[in-house]
């Protein structure tokens, strides 16, 4: 009888418009490590994600973290827009989804002890931009 492996993956970052590059790492009962490689194809889901983080700071100020993780999503090149309540993002869902992670451990990194996020997901299969929510509404 084969012995039971979990699973872990790992996504690697790349170039998401064009694919994403897996690693499956299997470890079996006895510990014993494999690796695959699996290349396919990703549907680009063209949407906006907002974000509100609120880091729970023991001593400091919670705007220094915003401010630090609005700099990781202002480093990742996606459209965005900081408003005062939370930050709009536009691109891939994939992409956006994996910046929302990244968020969330860079406030651990900073000191945060806690991190709580609401995040808004807007998807439309034709694609879907801030500009067209607000661009109306800019002088």
């Amino acid at each position: 009888m084969p012995c039971p492996a979990v699973c872990m993956m790992l996504l690697h970052p790349g170039t998401l418009q064009d694919y994403t590059k897996r690693t499956i790492l299997f470890v079996n009962a006895n510990k014993q490590r494999t690796a695959a490689f699996l290349h396919y194809e990703v549907i680009q889901m063209n949407s906006n994600v907002s974000l509100q983080i609120l880091p729970i700071i023991p001593e400091g100020d919670a705007y220094t973290v915003v401010d630090k993780v609005i700099e990781l999503i202002r480093e990742s090149g996606v459209t965005y827009v900081v408003g005062p309540m939370e930050t709009t993002m536009e691109g891939d869902l994939n992409l956006l989804m994996g910046i929302v992670v990244k968020a969330q451990e860079l406030c651990v990194t900073i000191g945060a002890k806690r991190v709580i996020s609401v995040v808004k997901i807007d998807y439309k299969p034709a694609g879907v931009t801030i500009e067209e929510k607000i661009g109306k509404y800019r002088s």
